[in-house]
């Protein structure tokens, strides 16, 4: 009775905190979701901090209560765009990353830039895990906004390589080129000619990767590299290669 006093009084995330932690000690599942809900769309952005909150301990609850994440979206998340962001980051750091890819995409339906990060962050933890499709499809979607100076990727048509003319800066993350720091390597990237260039002091080690990205291939199919290289001031450059690692 006091808890729900307080709501009346207090309509702010406090009282609704209190209950949504009320009912689901009580095993009242439906004023639970209200509540925790309510929480949800009075919390301030994190960037708002003291005055905020972190919600990450109501989907705590949420994920408590039920592993069903279509339930949890429909019944808990309301349609703010920082809530997303902030969920995202929760299934991404819990490992939930088939409900964090359908969060994702709809969070890149905002076409703000400023969660680039975010979702480009997620999208590298969905190749590390081998949801490629779901990896492409983010990429794609970003590309589509306009969130990536990038190209559609294609895998089935032979669509593979992102930034292929090496003219636009690299993101190093998700489908584009890396510049893995190596000792005794200069890197530099022009990217009005679309050249690397590397300088090797001659102390490199003996095995170094300068230049590599993350490419989505369909099992089965063929595929042709073409590049373009030259090496001054090295007479024999036998050891410069290409090379192909199955990530998976």
């Amino acid at each position: 009775r006091d808890y729900l006093n307080a709501a009346q009084t207090d309509r702010m995330y406090k009282p609704a905190w209190a209950l949504a932690n009320f009912y689901i000690r009580q095993e009242n599942t439906e004023k639970f979701w209200f509540y925790a809900r309510k929480c949800l769309e009075v919390v301030e952005p994190r960037r708002l901090e003291p005055v905020s909150y972190n919600p990450a301990p109501v989907f705590d609850l949420a994920w408590r209560i039920t592993q069903d994440a279509q339930e949890i979206r429909r019944k808990l998340i309301p349609p703010r765009h920082f809530i997303l962001v902030d969920y995202l980051d929760y299934l991404g750091a819990h490992a939930l990353v088939d409900p964090g890819a359908d969060v994702a995409m709809d969070l890149a339906g905002y076409a703000d830039p400023d969660d680039n990060y975010c979702l480009l962050n997620f999208c590298e933890r969905l190749i590390n895990l081998a949801k490629v499709k779901r990896a492409v499809n983010l990429w794609n979607a970003m590309a589509d906004r306009g969130m990536l100076r990038s190209e559609r990727l294609d895998p089935e048509h032979g669509k593979s390589l992102s930034n292929a003319d090496l003219k636009r800066p690299f993101e190093r993350v998700g489908f584009d080129w890396r510049l893995p720091q190596a000792e005794g390597v200069l890197q530099n990237h022009f990217t009005d000619t679309g050249e690397v260039r590397f300088e090797f002091s001659g102390d490199q080690p003996e095995g170094v990767l300068v230049l590599y990205q993350n490419i989505p291939v369909v099992a089965g199919g063929a595929y042709r590299l073409s590049l373009r290289y030259w090496t001054p001031g090295i007479d024999h450059a036998e050891g410069l290669a290409w090379q192909v690692w199955d990530l998976l």
